[in-house]
C-alpha cells in the first residue's frame, strides 16, 4: 500500500482531499486500485455517538479509501465491482491494518447493514475543483523554490 497524503477539505462534513494517488492491493480479487489524486473522502463515516466504540478509528482510513471509491463510482460503471464486493474489501483492510477482530467485524457489519441507501443512491464523484488544485500547485511550486 502506498501511503497517501490527505488535508482537510471540508471541516463542517469532515470531508478529506486526497493530495497523491494511493495504490491499494485486493488481495482476494487480485485487482490494484487506483484512488486518484484529489478525490474527496469522508473516510469512514463513523457516526458521532458510536466514535467512542472506535477509539483507533484512524485505522479506518485507508481501508475506507477504496471502499468509498468503489461506492462513489458505483452507478457509473467506470468500476466493475459489486457492493458486497466493495464491502469485502473494506473487511480485508481492516484486518490488514490490525484493528482487531471486532472492531473489524463491527465496521463491516455497520456497511453491510447501513450502506445500501449510499450504494444506491445517484451521487456525483466527487473531485476537488480546479481551482483548489491550481492554489495547491501554486503552493507546491512556492515551496519548493
Amino acid at each position: 500500500m502506498q501511503r497517501a497524503l490527505f488535508d482537510a477539505y471540508e471541516d463542517g462534513r469532515q470531508e478529506w482531499l486526497l493530495l497523491s494517488d494511493c495504490f491499494i492491493w485486493s488481495h482476494r480479487y487480485q485487482i490494484l486500485i487506483k484512488i486518484p489524486q484529489w478525490f474527496i473522502t469522508d473516510f469512514a463515516s463513523i457516526p458521532r455517538i458510536a466514535r467512542f466504540l472506535f477509539t483507533g478509528h484512524g485505522k479506518t482510513r485507508y481501508p475506507s479509501l477504496p471502499h468509498d471509491l468503489i461506492y462513489a463510482f458505483a452507478q457509473s460503471g467506470l468500476i466493475n465491482l459489486t457492493r458486497k464486493e466493495a464491502d469485502l474489501i473494506l473487511l480485508d483492510m481492516c484486518f490488514a491494518r490490525e484493528m482487531g477482530r471486532w472492531a473489524t467485524i463491527a465496521v463491516y457489519s455497520a456497511v453491510r447493514a447501513g450502506g445500501l441507501g449510499s450504494w444506491k443512491k445517484d451521487k456525483r464523484i466527487k473531485f476537488a475543483s480546479p481551482d483548489l488544485i491550481s492554489k495547491y500547485q501554486e503552493y507546491h511550486r512556492k515551496a519548493l523554490n
